[in-house]
């Protein structure tokens, strides 16, 4: 747990990942891949944060880790951030067509 907050404190934007970031100063370019508005590697960035924001809960939950729940509230709030972005260019079946694409 230590180890993802602190990867989640380095990048300073609640974004937490299971594979490589593209651009570490720009999260948001993994958002324009999967959207098709920049190039990189196929991954699937919503279904790999909703696993990882299971495992967190889970541990808050089962293990009563506090950094557990801080970093899902960051992430949460991040997720919460790109989905109002997202809505606010696509409407949501453009959306979901692009993330099935994609995930």
């Amino acid at each position: 747990m230590d180890e993802l907050k602190k990867c989640q404190d380095n990048l300073g934007t609640g974004f937490i990942f299971g594979a490589q970031v593209q651009d570490p100063n720009n999260v948001e370019r993994q958002f324009n891949i999967v959207e098709g508005k920049d190039r990189g590697n196929t991954w699937v960035p919503w279904y790999t944060m909703h696993k990882i924001m299971a495992g967190l809960l889970d541990l808050y939950k089962f293990a009563d880790d506090p950094d557990a729940l801080e970093v899902a509230k960051n992430l949460g709030n991040l997720d919460l951030q790109q989905s109002k972005q997202v809505g606010q260019r696509n409407t949501a079946e453009d959306f979901l067509d692009r993330v099935r694409r994609n995930e």
